[in-house]
């Protein structure tokens, strides 16, 4: 059951759900939180192959995060 799944586990979870019907428009907030490194660069990989053919909108505050994006908006 998903309750007993780490918190790490659950969002990689929420990615396969997000993903699974192939949307034109991926939303995602501070995707790599709760994630090790092994996570954060399948994330990193996931958004790099997402966005070449969809848009993929980020809320982050994170720099390695931040350096994904082609275009940038700052809401203060």
């Amino acid at each position: 059951p998903l309750k007993s799944y780490s918190s790490g586990m659950l969002q990689r979870v929420k990615y396969v759900m997000a993903l699974y019907d192939q949307p034109r428009v991926l939303f995602l907030d501070e995707p790599t939180s709760n994630l090790d490194e092994a996570g954060k660069q399948l994330v990193y990989e996931v958004v790099q192959a997402q966005k070449r053919d969809h848009i993929v909108i980020i809320a982050t505050n994170e720099p390695e995060e931040i350096r994904l994006a082609e275009k940038r908006v700052d809401v203060a």
